[in-house]
């Protein structure tokens, strides 16, 4: 197995990638190449390059929840490139054109359309929509590792962007969102639900009360150049979900489970707190067929031949 990656003109890149010819803001005010991938519409998706090498996964921290642990050292052994942005409206709908699948459902609060333009991340996909719209682009969705390499490096950062918490690099629940006025299907309004994992921020207001377009966050990315993960939409993964967190890293098995109820989603949401829910392990599951407005995904490009 031979992995490839672009470091200098030189270097081969796989079919429908090339570079774009610009850097883009990472973490840590470095400045990483942009790639463009060519979806079968003709239009291009922007992408970051992940270096092989093993990273730190997972927490032990005490307010981490038992399916984010154990922390341990997971390797690597590929280089790969990740959408530097989740999917837009826009561009799903190109694949809803081309192929003849349904748009996804609208949503509105208050009588606002949530995530109005075609800049905004694609919502209410299920797992088997993304799934499906991988396929067409002739991309994959990132596993659980891939996608939380390309959020954190390789040091174990807390959030993209370091390790302490700053509410002007994501779009969180914050005082934009009218979270007294969202009923969940529990019942509860999205403050009353939230409640418990440190509420809404009521100081900030970062002027998005939903999605925000991607690209918004800038000084977010993180040290691969990849944005917004944290905040704005949870994006799905390949894995299938388990509660009982990496157990089997103590072990030297890094294996996904080969099966399961519910597919995992990474990141976060605009609806959900950002000191813990921002976090870059954070993680959560859902069925595969589920859909809401919070869930999203980015694709990704293995450089294994």
């Amino acid at each position: 197995m031979k992995s490839i990656i672009q470091v200098n003109n030189e270097e081969k890149l796989p079919e429908g990638l090339r570079l774009a010819g610009r850097k883009v803001p990472a973490a840590d005010g470095k400045q990483v190449p942009l790639y463009l991938f060519r979806l079968p519409d003709g239009s291009n998706m922007e992408m970051v390059a992940v270096t092989a090498g093993d990273f730190v996964m997972g927490t032990d921290d005490s307010d981490a929840p038992d399916w984010e642990k154990p922390k341990h050292i997971h390797p690597m052994k590929y280089s790969y490139w990740i959408g530097r942005n989740d999917v837009t409206r826009g561009q799903f709908k190109a694949f809803c054109s081309a192929t003849g699948r349904a748009e996804p459902e609208k949503v509105y609060f208050d009588d606002e359309l949530v995530g109005n333009t075609d800049c905004h991340p694609v919502i209410m996909v299920s797992w088997d929509d993304a799934k499906a719209y991988c396929t067409w682009a002739g991309l994959v969705l990132p596993s659980e590792a891939e996608w939380e390499k390309a959020a954190r490096g390789i040091d174990g950062r807390k959030y993209p962007w370091g390790d302490v918490w700053d509410p002007k690099k994501t779009n969180f629940l914050d005082a934009s969102c009218p979270g007294d006025k969202i009923m969940m299907g529990n019942g509860k309004t999205l403050d009353e639900h939230m409640a418990a994992f440190g509420g809404r921020d009521l100081e900030y207001n970062d002027g998005f009360p939903y999605t925000s377009p991607v690209g918004s966050f800038m000084a977010g990315a993180s040290p691969y150049g990849a944005l917004d993960m944290a905040g704005n939409v949870f994006q799905w993964v390949e894995d299938w979900w388990d509660e009982e967190g990496f157990p089997r890293s103590i072990r030297g098995d890094f294996s996904s489970p080969q099966s399961g109820s519910w597919r995992v989603d990474r990141g976060s949401s605009w609806g959900n707190p950002g000191v813990l829910a921002c976090r870059t392990t954070m993680r959560y599951g859902y069925a595969p067929s589920d859909r809401n407005e919070h869930l999203s995904f980015r694709v990704l490009l293995r450089s294994v031949l």
